[in-house]
């Protein structure tokens, strides 16, 4: 019962957890720059995390869950609700199972994968509602170089805030990227080879950059 899937008491569970991680591999590759790629929800939380002061050299954010999700509303607010009344409550979310891929065989994998799961607790709800307010709050204070990626077509999390997002990002060092007709999960649709490739070369540029500024 206690480990109950997406369920947190606080959302700096997620941050701690990233946190260790992060430190670990830092410590196993101390002369290399560390980034970090955060997928929907992930994305949330490593942006939450460098804005806490844990340090990367770079941030890659792949259609980043901000608020409004394509969650129902009427199920958010009842998570809201029930967040302190019975915080354990979970919900099936509402999104289609076909709205991450166009590749149906992407499709048939997830629904044979034991791992997927497809509900959210009302206290999750609760905190990502507080946390994706507390970023649009404290964004004016990111340093670190930003990737954003999104699908046109994505359904979970429509695209425009991502479009919002880049342009409320108070850095030089930002790009931003759509691809046509995709979907929410970039890295396993039809492009996702593009998206690969897109993603290695924004690497390198960040690297080679902080190469010149050691030189």
């Amino acid at each position: 019962y206690r480990r109950q899937r997406a369920y947190i008491s606080r959302w700096s569970e997620f941050r701690d957890d990233f946190d260790r991680f992060r430190q670990l591999m830092m410590s196993q590759n101390p002369d290399l720059p560390c980034f970090a790629l955060g997928h929907s929800l992930g994305a949330i939380i490593l942006l939450d995390a460098v804005l806490h002061g844990q340090p990367l050299s770079g941030l890659i954010m792949m259609a980043p869950s901000l608020n409004p999700t394509g969650v129902p509303s009427w199920r958010l607010a009842i998570g809201q609700i029930l967040s302190w009344i019975y915080p354990r409550f979970s919900l099936d979310t509402g999104i289609p199972q076909g709205a991450g891929s166009r590749d149906p065989a992407i499709i048939a994998a997830y629904r044979q994968d034991p791992l997927r799961h497809r509900k959210g607790t009302a206290r999750l709800v609760a905190e990502f509602l507080k946390t994706v307010g507390w970023i649009e709050a404290n964004l004016q204070q990111l340093q670190t170089p930003v990737f954003i990626l999104h699908g046109s077509d994505d359904i979970v999390t429509p695209p425009v805030n991502s479009r919002i997002l880049f342009e409320q990002l108070p850095i030089q060092n930002k790009e931003y990227c759509e691809y046509a007709k995709a979907y929410h999960d970039l890295h396993n649709d039809l492009n996702m080879l593009q998206v690969v490739s897109d993603i290695s070369n924004w690497l390198d540029r960040q690297i080679q950059s902080e190469l010149n500024l050691c030189r």
